[in-house]
Formats: structure tokens, C-alpha cells, sequence
């Protein structure tokens, strides 16, 4: 990985940022900025690091776990509703902790050291439905193991 830093004057705000152009080896040229001039580009590319498991932290819970479609409108109850929505997010990581990706992808994609999160989805739905449906012979209490009704006279 290589970068560039430069302070520049950005016009359209009127104020100077710290302008990093990062160039890793296979990937795009990516351009990040600071308003805070005085960090170096070492600092911004650290904090861009940590935000971005933040940020896809978000991303995720709008889009499959239900935060961007959310239908009340007190602060607590938006409060609760991103917690709940959270924790439903930190549990299926959890859940999905010691699993391994399987390389589904072809060559033109790194293989990963974790699971997507649509990976940790699948999953868990295999895993339930193993354990609710455990195999396709009925079990105790199913309408085929009930015992007969008496006939009507």
C-alpha cells in the first residue's frame, strides 16, 4: 500500500482538508480526507479503518435487519428498536463465530478469513431448521401419532 498527502483548499466549503490518496496493489486509487489538517496520513487511514467496520456495522442493520423500515416515533422507542436491532446482529455473528467460509465465489474474489454476513444467514437458517425439522419422519404429538377419534353413532 502507498499514499499521498497533500493540504489542499476545498472551494466549495471554503476551508483546507488533508487530502490522502491510498493505492494498494490490486485495487483502485482511493482518496480520503480530514478537515483536521494537522493529522498525519498514517492517523487518517487508521481512523478511515476503524470507521469502516462501523459503517458496514450500519449498512447491515438497514438493510436485513429491519433499522431503516422501522414505524415509531418516540425518541425511546427509535432508542430500543436500533438496540434491538443491533443485538440481533451481534447474535448472529456470535452464533456464526467458528464457522469457516466456504469458497463459493470464483478466483476473481480474495477468499475470506470470515463469514458475509448473507453467509451467517444462511446458516443459521440451515441450523434451525436441522433442529425443528430434525428429519422427515413425524414425531410425537403429529396428527399421524395421534390416536383415532371415536366415530360418531
Amino acid at each position: 500500500m502507498q499514499w499521498k498527502s497533500r493540504v489542499v483548499w476545498q472551494r466549495t466549503l471554503g476551508v483546507q482538508i488533508r487530502l490522502v490518496a491510498v493505492q494498494w496493489a490490486s485495487r483502485p486509487l482511493v482518496f480520503l480526507f480530514s478537515t483536521e489538517v494537522r493529522m498525519t496520513a498514517e492517523a487518517i487511514l487508521r481512523i478511515y479503518a476503524v470507521r469502516f467496520c462501523i459503517e458496514t456495522g450500519f449498512r447491515d442493520a438497514k438493510q436485513y435487519f429491519g433499522l431503516s423500515t422501522y414505524q415509531v416515533r418516540r425518541a425511546p422507542s427509535i432508542e430500543r428498536l436500533f438496540h434491538l436491532c443491533l443485538w440481533a446482529q451481534s447474535l448472529l455473528r456470535l452464533r456464526c463465530w467458528k464457522a469457516t467460509p466456504q469458497p463459493i465465489y470464483g478466483d476473481w474474489r480474495k477468499p475470506l478469513g470470515y463469514l458475509t454476513l448473507s453467509q451467517q444467514q444462511r446458516l443459521a437458517h440451515a441450523q434451525a431448521g436441522a433442529r425443528i425439522f430434525p428429519g422427515s419422519a413425524a414425531g410425537p404429538g403429529t396428527a399421524e401419532n395421534a390416536p383415532a377419534l371415536p366415530q360418531a353413532a
